[in-house]
């Protein structure tokens, strides 16, 4: 009688931890394909192109599975398809690459604060609505930024060794964004 008991503890002891574990884990939806894993490098002018937003989409324009993520600090990628799953399904994606600045107003051109509590607060909407009025540059060629005008493919596999891939998207550039 006692083993049973010390055999029972021990099965929930070892058990239980497992039963958390697994619920950890985000279901996939049932259609989706299997992912593998993907790093790309991006670089500009050879340098790492740090916090930009790089897309992938597929080829096949059939395929739902597109994938998205941004570069950290030494330029690399690891996609999430659907912005949750990481990795993408095997196939051919367009690769896109955007990054952007915004430029405040310079606060030179802010008017003087006046004395009187009543205009104070006037004062302050103004200046919230020159701050948002700012500008947006690209900082990368305005062709690496759609699906139609990027040069850049990769084409995932399941041999994992093979979906690596680095890309250099040339110049940096500063173009105002006049969308």
């Amino acid at each position: 009688m006692r083993n049973n008991i010390i055999g029972k503890a021990i099965f929930l002891v070892v058990s239980i931890p497992v039963l958390f574990i697994g619920c950890g884990r985000q279901q996939l939806p049932a259609d989706m394909p299997r992912l593998y894993p993907v790093s790309v490098v991006m670089t500009q002018e050879g340098n790492p192109l740090i916090d930009a937003l790089v897309s992938f989409a597929p080829l096949d324009t059939a395929s739902p599975w597109s994938a998205v993520g941004k570069t950290d600090a030494n330029g690399i990628v690891s996609p999430y398809t659907h912005g949750q799953y990481e990795g993408l399904a095997t196939g051919k994606y367009k690769v896109c690459v955007v990054k952007s600045e915004r430029v405040e107003k310079s606060s030179d051109a802010l008017p003087p604060m006046p004395t009187d509590p009543s205009g104070k607060e006037l004062w302050r909407q103004k200046v919230q609505q020159m701050k948002a009025t700012g500008e947006v540059f690209m900082l990368v060629n305005k062709k690496y930024s759609s699906p139609t005008t990027t040069d850049l493919e990769v084409e995932v596999t399941s041999e994992r060794k093979s979906n690596r891939f680095t890309f250099d998207v040339g110049e940096a550039v500063r173009i105002l964004d006049q969308r």
